[in-house]
């Protein structure tokens, strides 16, 4: 929920709606000129820390669940990870149930085949 002011800085968050009293939307706002309070633009423009910690530690876990598979490019292998990363409620979790819950297994050997060519 955003919170909008007039230029004389009183704060509109309520406008008169069809049914009584209704939060101010971004429409409302363009139309009558206000502007977002400063805690609205700071939520969009400065990410929250924890979440992005989250964020990143549910990629890695996407690309360490699911190792690159020869021969496949350095950018294939980013554009399947990042697929599977962006799946709605699969966050990290393992695509191919061949690589299992242990991914250094099938890593190792894969690495092993690739040093072999």
């Amino acid at each position: 929920m955003s919170h909008w002011y007039d230029k004389d800085g009183s704060p509109r968050y309520e406008i008169e709606g069809k049914n009584g009293l209704r939060p101010t939307t971004l429409r409302d706002a363009r139309k009558h000129g206000w502007v977002p309070s400063v805690s609205t633009i700071w939520k969009d423009v400065v990410a929250a820390p924890g979440l992005v910690r989250w964020s990143q530690g549910q990629l890695w876990d996407a690309f360490y669940n699911n190792p690159l598979d020869y021969p496949e490019t350095e950018d294939e292998y980013k554009m399947r990870v990042w697929g599977i990363y962006r799946l709605p409620g699969n966050r990290g979790r393992i695509q191919d149930e061949s690589v299992g819950y242990l991914p250094h297994t099938n890593h190792e050997s894969r690495r092993a085949w690739h040093y072999d060519s």
